[in-house]
């Protein structure tokens, strides 16, 4: 592959392994987090049914998200 190449040329050849094992290790999945995701939706329909504006939406996630972080400390 091209960016193993690449790696190979800017790092010395065991940097190189570390980083292209690291890559290779990499499973690709992601998971969702249900309180978030959730926060979202419902913000978010509120927005699209043209109930909130685009700010005050941003603001309400990020305020409900914030503290839900601050609640999981």
């Amino acid at each position: 592959m091209i960016w193993e190449e690449v790696l190979q040329e800017l790092f010395n050849q065991e940097m190189a392994a570390a980083i292209i094992a690291l890559v290779e290790g990499v499973d690709g999945r992601v998971e969702l987090h249900l309180p978030i995701q959730n926060i979202i939706n419902e913000e978010a329909e509120a927005y699209f049914a043209g109930q909130v504006d685009l700010d005050k939406t941003v603001e309400k996630i990020q305020n409900r998200i914030s503290l839900l972080l601050q609640e999981s400390l």
